[in-house]
């Protein structure tokens, strides 16, 4: 077991908040453009 003091957790949850946050909105943006892309495809 590691010993981690409580500042290297908030940054470690900040950090892993941060990049699921970034995923979802990748997401949604994907998501909300991809009818976009496929109507200039096609």
């Amino acid at each position: 077991m590691f010993y981690f003091p409580d500042y290297s957790l908030d940054i470690f949850s900040n950090i892993f908040a941060w990049e699921s946050y970034h995923s979802i909105s990748k997401s949604l943006k994907f998501t909300i453009n991809m009818p976009i892309f496929t109507y200039f495809l096609f």
